[in-house]
């Protein structure tokens, strides 16, 4: 959706987002400054994770039906 992220913690269940740029861990002190980069425009900037389009069940059916698991 490109919104950025900010993550106040040490970590995240989801590094690629850290790593593909749409995610970043903070400080809950470095809230305020990092807020006023995202709306200034120089938030930082990053990929969408691959497969993160949406389409993750069709992606499941179609490999489902070509296993004849069909239900």
């Amino acid at each position: 959706m490109n919104i950025p992220c900010l993550t106040v913690r040490p970590n995240t269940e989801r590094p690629v987002t850290v790593w593909e740029g749409s995610n970043k861990l903070i400080k809950i002190e470095d809230i305020l400054g990092e807020v006023k980069q995202i709306v200034s425009g120089n938030g930082k900037k990053g990929n969408v994770p691959k497969y993160w389009d949406g389409k993750t069940a069709e992606r499941i059916v179609n490999l489902l039906e070509s296993m004849s698991l069909k239900f």
